[in-house]
């Protein structure tokens, strides 16, 4: 099995609220969401949260 491509999909979800740090407030969460399919038709799915460190 061959991974053929690879997508990544970009979102973000805006809070209600927002979360208030020492190093600032988050207003929205950004997460990726990531596909891989391979040669075979088999297609993986991710939900990817990238976090920055706070």
């Amino acid at each position: 099995m061959i991974i053929e491509r690879v997508e990544a999909i970009p979102y973000r979800i805006p809070m209600r609220k927002p979360l208030h740090f020492a190093s600032g407030a988050v207003h929205h969460m950004d997460n990726v969401l990531l596909r891989l399919i391979t040669d075979t038709g088999i297609v993986g799915v991710a939900d990817v949260p990238p976090r920055p460190y706070t």
